[in-house]
């Protein structure tokens, strides 16, 4: 019997590994399949943008050497390969960023008013000063760059697709139809008017800006423009142009060093131990410093915070710092056990309310629960049953929370179940700024379904072992014994797949990152 029990573990064994080595070669060749296409995207949208010869092999030469493919196609994201892409990825290379800009803008910009009299656009300065402040930016098909009655606060050098312009008339019947009118394609520019002196306040914009396809371009917006004095005057005096250019690059640098200590600033404000936050700058410093650069001027609040891209594991440790003494004050989840409270910390999403904004409304279905960060916000108590009548008032703030009802419905008598949508029965209204997270309904079915299908997979795991176990002695035929060896082995993937996948996610992410590959502790 014991050499019998000896084969079978390693019978289990052996399938084990096969299956899991048959897992991994999957994936592997699946993640080769989508780089080898990606760059085969890059070498088409290269040639099909002229860009050849050294050029073309610097820039293939970068985006290898940082593993640019491989990351975003390790992220699990379909990226196209467009002119926002080509240029995030070569962002720390200057020189070929220049030589890029130059490449697709230079005949659009002679025709732009303000350079028509000057010799040459060759001048380094003028060129460095442009690429700081033009950014690339991609549009889909019919999505709009411009809407009629909204300010008209870009220009763009289009160096892929088409834009159309339409103009609303109104008639003296009171009909509105739309008159079209000029349209630009690649290599043509939209919206020069932006430089000029009269046009320091964006104007409102008298037609409708769309594209007819997907549309490439190198767009300099009103903001942008503030950053520089008399750029007519400028482009003219490579002295001028090369002095604006050192105060726009100081002003930037100064401005990034402002952003990180604002960063620094809310950790610290939000009880994010010191080890955790030189761990966040860290990791700015290292991948995500250029996020920043894109909006300097933006507010720092737990929304900003979640979408400059710091790695997965440093998003999850700072939910827990910031939120797992308010989930325990929670009166539904203070028996539940601790990990439980890891795995909801782990679902939450950032979001933002501006002053006055409305939370729930009485007899409203709650699809959140709350835990406030900063701001304030009021929770009046409500009777649909009896008109005009008002119950007490309540304010909450930092450390708080709203909307534990929905937690109700998932974890009544802390145990697993359906039962019918939470109703709010207050109004709850922000009365200033308010940040938070929020566990969503679907943030809760994720928290539960994990639990609810871990435990019955482990049930079943546990009375198929008791089954293997009870034949011994009996006369249950070896084919028997492999079939429930094989339900056994089919369980356990399922586990590992249900249970393990995410974990499995953040090691590859956080390999990717020069990390171990091992998920955070919980």
């Amino acid at each position: 019997m014991y050499i019998q029990s000896e084969s079978i573990k390693a019978l289990e064994d052996q399938k084990t590994r096969a299956l899991e080595d048959q897992k991994t070669r999957a994936l592997e060749e699946d993640q080769k399949t989508k780089i080898n296409a990606k760059y085969q995207d890059l070498d088409t949208w290269l040639s099909r943008n002229g860009i050849h010869g050294e050029a073309k092999t610097e820039v293939v030469k970068i985006i290898k050497q940082n593993n640019v493919v491989e990351t975003k196609c390790g992220d699990g994201g379909d990226v196209a390969v467009d002119l926002v892409f080509v240029f995030n990825a070569i962002k720390v290379c200057h020189n070929i960023k220049l030589k890029l800009f130059e490449h697709f803008c230079r005949n659009a910009l002679e025709k732009v008013t303000i350079f028509q009299h000057r010799p040459s656009l060759e001048n380094y300065q003028l060129e460095s000063l442009l690429l700081e402040v033009f950014d690339p930016v991609s549009y889909e098909k019919d999505s709009y760059v411009i809407q009629e009655g909204k300010p008209d606060d870009k220009m763009l050098i289009i160096t892929d697709g088409e834009i159309t312009c339409t103009y609303k008339i109104s008639s003296a019947a009171s009909t509105n139809s739309m008159i079209p009118g000029p349209c630009f394609k690649k290599g043509e520019v939209y919206g020069q008017e932006l430089l000029s002196k009269d046009h320091v306040i964006p104007k409102l914009s008298t037609r409708d800006v769309k594209c007819k396809t997907k549309v490439e371009a190198f767009a300099l917006t009103a903001d942008k423009l503030k950053n520089i004095d008399d750029l007519e005057n400028i482009s003219h005096d490579p002295e001028k142009a090369n002095k604006a250019y050192r105060v726009l690059t100081t002003t930037r640098s100064e401005k990034m060093d402002r952003k990180e200590k604002e960063i620094m600033e809310w950790l610290s404000g939000n009880g994010v131990p010191d080890d955790l936050q030189t761990s966040v700058m860290k990791h700015i410093e290292a991948n995500h410093r250029h996020v920043l650069g894109k909006n300097l001027d933006a507010e720092v609040d737990v929304k900003y915070l979640f979408s400059i891209g710091v790695s997965w594991d440093i998003e999850y440790h700072i939910k827990k710092h910031v939120c797992m003494r308010t989930l325990s004050k929670v009166p539904v989840l203070e028996w539940v056990d601790e990990n439980v409270l890891h795995r909801i910390c782990m679902s939450l999403e950032p979001m933002i309310f501006q002053i006055n904004d409305v939370v729930f409304r009485p007899d409203d279905e709650i699809h959140w629960m709350l835990i406030i960060v900063e701001g304030e916000i009021e929770l009046t108590e409500w009777s649909a049953h009896v008109p005009a009548w008002r119950g007490s008032v309540k304010r909450v703030n930092k450390g708080y929370f709203c909307g534990e009802e929905l937690l109700i419905s998932a974890f009544p008598d802390s145990s697993i179940s359906r039962t019918p949508p939470a109703i709010s029965n207050k109004y709850v209204r922000c009365c200033t700024k308010v940040e938070a997270f929020a566990l969503t309904k679907e943030g809760v079915e994720s928290v539960v379904t994990y639990y609810r299908d871990g435990i019955n997979k482990f049930e079943q795991l546990e009375n198929g072992r008791c089954g293997v176990v009870d034949t011994k002695g009996a006369s249950t035929s070896t084919t028997t014994i492999e079939q429930r060896l094989d339900y056994l082995i089919h369980l356990q993937s399922d586990m590992f797949q249900q249970q393990g996948r995410r974990m499995d996610e953040i090691a590859a992410f956080l390999a990717r990152l020069g990390y171990p590959c091992t998920p955070p502790a919980v």
